[in-house]
């Protein structure tokens, strides 16, 4: 009877566990220039109120894994360029962001 209700309760576990955690959101993309339409590396782009952060590469893209629910607003910064807010409202999360110099 012991082994029975500990299997029945860690079997209990499992199952509602697996409701509750989200599966990874992968959002990707790429930073460009408003003006030139050149690619911008090095620029921090990041979940508000969230810790998951990307900085681009030299190609200019960036890519962020998050468990986090749709719509998600994300925040680009770069020197020499106008802080940029964009919503993300659902996948698949490809996006072009274009900053504006200052």
């Amino acid at each position: 009877m012991r082994t029975l209700f500990t299997g029945l309760a860690l079997g209990l576990m499992l199952v509602s566990s697996s409701f509750f955690v989200l599966p990874p959101r992968q959002i990707n993309g790429v930073v460009k220039d408003a003006a030139s339409g050149k690619i911008i590396d090095k620029a921090h782009v990041y979940i508000v109120l969230g810790e998951e952060e990307a900085v681009t590469g030299k190609d200019g893209k960036f890519s962020i894994s998050t468990q986090k629910e749709f719509p998600l607003e994300l925040k680009v910064q770069h020197p020499g360029y106008k802080q940029s807010k964009v919503v993300v409202e659902k996948l698949p999360a490809e996006i072009e962001i274009s900053l504006q110099s200052r």
